[in-house]
């Protein structure tokens, strides 16, 4: 949770413990407007569009978590998780990761949702899976 807190903060321009104070307050139920009207001496004063940028970030960001998660699992599941490739997927950006080989950098397939790693891994079950790459899309 610390590194999507201090992404989100690097992203603002704000301090991480404004974020994690907002964090605590949207996570307890509380509105952005709520927040944005009675808690300013709580987040340190971030302004209504600041607030909505922070929940949006947040939810994202969870979500990668969410699939990165769901993904190691998966691959793990199938026997196929080693050191390498397990820290090859916590690097990566899971927005963007793309099942390559070792020799050739270009994109076998990408991989969306858990089931395409398991679909993956039974329709080539020879297939070595090398690593995860993360490319950017910009």
């Amino acid at each position: 949770m610390a590194n999507i807190y201090r992404q989100i903060a690097e992203e603002l321009g704000v301090r991480e413990q404004q974020v994690e104070a907002t964090v605590t307050l949207l996570d307890g139920g509380a509105t952005v407007p709520f927040v944005a009207r009675y808690r300013k001496e709580i987040t340190g004063a971030l302004d209504d569009a600041q607030l909505r940028t922070l929940e949006e970030r947040l939810n994202y960001l969870r979500e990668l978590e969410e699939r990165r998660t769901a993904i190691l699992n998966s691959v793990r599941e199938q026997g196929k998780l080693d050191a390498a490739l397990e820290a090859a997927i916590l690097a990566a950006d899971p927005s963007r990761v793309h099942l390559v080989r070792f020799d050739d950098p270009r994109p076998l397939v990408d991989i969306d949702t858990p089931e395409d790693v398991a679909e993956l891994l039974v329709r080539a079950p020879d297939c070595r899976v090398a690593r995860f790459l993360c490319l950017s899309g910009s």
